[in-house]
């Protein structure tokens, strides 16, 4: 049997064993994150809200790490603000996807592109202004061993004082998706030790929320804050498929609640924004 994480049309997903993405691939999911408007209208304006911030406080001239940036939609974003970037990618046609788009945009001079796992990083340590790391890449390098070995390698490249972004996939979440789906065996055993299977030999490392602050202040972190993002949206089956005034209406909601405790479980990411 073929598990989804929900009944929407096959149209809408991608697969998720990024290293082996081929070109249609790419750009199927570049257009997911760039075109639909549950994330132009929705999801984007939600990490606005919290990331507009924190750019206010880099120096102009500051240096960005964008880890696992796959097409290089915020690398784009932080360049045209002026930031210099380091996008870093472990999928080669995701990374030829977004030199194409930074040439086009005529922001060579600002990202610099490399290609390795965020697991590894080649750069030295206190690198980094800022080091982002959006859509799960930390969830995607493997097993919890794998997943945490990146967690110290966003910490050890990023700059004292400076702020981390991370986003991680939630494993409440995918524990109460997988029972409304009837799947008690495979709920079970995420629940047990938070890793499942993506593709032969690829492993998604799943999160507990008080897992993740812990892991944030053991390896050095402060100031930690973590949010849920599109909670109440996950709630809908087809929240891709909704119209520009719905997701109007889900916005106002989802800002409401995106700094309250109770609502964290909800997401299907946790996003955490943290201090070295």
């Amino acid at each position: 049997m073929e598990y989804k994480s929900s009944q929407k049309s096959e149209e809408y997903f991608w697969k998720e064993n990024f290293e082996e993405f081929k070109n249609e691939d790419v750009q199927k999911y570049d257009i997911g994150i760039t075109k639909y408007g549950f994330n132009t209208n929705l999801y984007d304006k939600l990490i606005f809200n919290l990331l507009n911030p924190i750019l206010d406080t880099i120096p102009h001239s500051g240096k960005i790490l964008d880890a696992g940036g796959g097409t290089g939609k915020w690398s784009a974003y932080f360049a045209q603000k002026g930031f210099h970037v380091e996008l870093i990618d472990i999928s080669k046609p995701m990374l030829d996807f977004a030199s194409d788009r930074i040439k086009d945009l005529g922001l060579n001079n600002n990202v610099i592109i490399t290609h390795g796992s965020i697991c590894s990083l080649p750069f030295e340590n206190d690198s980094f202004d800022f080091v982002f790391s959006e859509r799960n890449p930390v969830s995607h390098c493997g097993r919890r061993e794998d997943s945490y070995k990146a967690i110290l390698e966003l910490y050890r490249v990023l700059k004292p004082a400076c702020f981390l972004w991370t986003c991680v996939l939630n494993r409440v979440r995918k524990v109460a998706q997988l029972v409304m789906e009837l799947d008690f065996k495979r709920a079970q055993e995420l629940l047990d030790n938070g890793t499942m299977s993506r593709s032969v030999n690829e492993y998604t490392y799943y999160y507990l929320e008080n897992e993740l602050v812990e892991l944030l202040s053991n390896t050095g972190f402060h100031d930690i804050h973590i949010y849920p993002t599109t909670a109440m949206a996950e709630l809908i089956p087809s929240a891709w498929l909704l119209g520009d005034e719905p997701l109007k209406q889900l916005l106002k909601i989802e800002k409401m609640i995106q700094g309250l405790s109770e609502a964290r479980n909800y997401g299907v990411r946790l996003h955490a924004i943290a201090r070295k």
